[in-house]
């Protein structure tokens, strides 16, 4: 009986243990979003560009975005970080696309005449709003499904909440 104790008592303490894992790096890919026609826009991570999901330290977040157009589009973000931890956040943002939304299908959009993968990087110290130009990035969009995944440094302390409004330029 003792030792069906100590054994149990071992499984809940590796069961928790496992679970403080999980929730301290927690990566999460979103499922597949609304549907954006040409010359619409899309907000996600929040709405009205109020932020509602949350990055902690080393998180990525991704969004899959169907993209309907018949003509060359720019995409143009607008991107709200609200700081809440106390750790200045490096956070990196990679830009895929994809004619489905299998995620061994995608590849790295690419900018500029040297073709180079298109990805931005922030410093957050504080609370703030940036913007993102594939046209003044020449960034070119191609294909069916745009990719937006967010990375956070391992910087200790980090954390915010974000929202995106993805609005889509007929060129």
């Amino acid at each position: 009986m003792k030792n069906l104790i100590k054994i149990t008592a071992l499984a809940l303490v590796l069961c928790a243990s496992a679970f403080t894992l999980k929730a301290q790096t927690h990566p999460t890919t979103y499922p597949i979003l609304q549907n954006v026609n040409q010359g619409q826009y899309i907000d996600f991570g929040g709405l009205n560009l109020v932020p509602r999901d949350s990055l902690l330290v080393t998180d990525t977040a991704t969004y899959i975005i169907p993209m309907t157009h018949v003509n060359d589009i720019n995409h143009y973000l607008v991107f709200n970080w609200q700081k809440i931890g106390s750790g200045t956040a490096t956070l990196t943002m990679n830009f895929y696309q994809s004619n489905d939304p299998l995620s061994a299908n995608r590849f790295q959009i690419k900018k500029g005449a040297a073709n180079s993968n298109y990805s931005k990087s922030y410093t957050l110290s504080a609370s703030a709003v940036n913007e993102i130009s594939f046209a003044r990035d020449t960034a070119k969009f191609e294909g069916r499904y745009l990719w937006v995944q967010m990375i956070t440094s391992s910087t200790a302390s980090v954390k915010g909440k974000y929202a995106l409004r993805l609005k889509t330029n007929v060129k």
